[in-house]
């Protein structure tokens, strides 16, 4: 009876973990999906019809779009070595809406998309926690994001303020 007991025991600690392996997975799979379905990714590949007069924010764009492909590939690595296949899925259909307006006119919609993206960012690092070497990584995104953003947001204000 000890002996059937202890395998069942052992079944159920083997469940446990599968499950939790496939709770990380999708984690994952989330920030690897933020990182590369974003609006910044989209409008990088779609070229919307008018370039942004303001370059500052183009700069600051180009280089959130660097670091978003950077953090997608070490995303992308984690993943596959637990096991899992990198999918970040496709585009939402509703991007495909926005592909006659100007960058300009996107500003205010980049930068709200990178608020959601902070907060689904924050939620992931927040659950994995108890993972350090999977927390480490999506809390330096979640910091790189929080620089962008500043980045963004200070560049439209001081547009804003004429300077």
């Amino acid at each position: 009876m000890l002996k059937h007991n202890l395998h069942i025991w052992i079944w159920i600690d083997y469940m446990l973990t599968l499950t939790y392996s496939a709770d990380i997975l999708v984690l994952l799979h989330g920030v690897l999906r933020t990182l590369c379905r974003g609006l910044p990714q989209y409008l990088a590949e779609a070229h919307p019809w008018r370039q942004s007069t303001d370059a500052r924010f183009l700069a600051a764009l180009g280089r959130l779009i660097a670091d978003q492909r950077h953090y997608a590939g070490r995303t992308a690595e984690a993943i596959a070595g637990r096991g899992g296949r990198p999918d970040p899925g496709t585009f939402p259909l509703e991007y495909a809406s926005i592909n006659d307006l100007s960058l300009d006119f996107m500003k205010d919609k980049i930068i709200a998309q990178l608020h959601e993206d902070y907060a689904t960012l924050t939620g992931a690092a927040r659950r994995l926690a108890d993972q350090r070497d999977l927390h480490e990584l999506v809390e330096e995104i979640v910091g790189n994001y929080r620089g962008h953003l500043e980045m963004l947001e200070e560049g439209g204000r001081r547009k804003a303020e004429g300077g």
